[in-house]
């Protein structure tokens, strides 16, 4: 068998220029995971976006009656809770 001294492939065998079949498989578990990851993106986001969009609403409801209560606080004269 003629063996070339610099490729560790023999002559016989074509030289591949660029992914070889190992090299993807390498990269497919990659791909792959990506992918799956992209996925569970794609679904979980809108979830997300409404949990804290209601967070928010909700902090902002709890808001009006606190400044409500602290007007009143202060139109009758009585002093600040220490906010410590």
């Amino acid at each position: 068998m003629d063996v070339d001294k610099k490729a560790s492939t023999p002559k016989f065998l074509p030289q591949h220029r660029g992914l070889s079949s190992v090299s993807l498989l390498r990269l497919w578990p990659w791909g792959s995971a990506a992918l799956i990851l992209a996925l569970i993106i794609w679904v979980v986001a809108p979830i997300l976006f409404f949990v804290l969009a209601l967070t928010a609403g909700v902090g902002l409801v709890c808001l009006i009656p606190i400044k409500i209560a602290r007007l009143i606080e202060a139109r009758r004269g009585s002093p600040a809770p220490d906010e410590s």
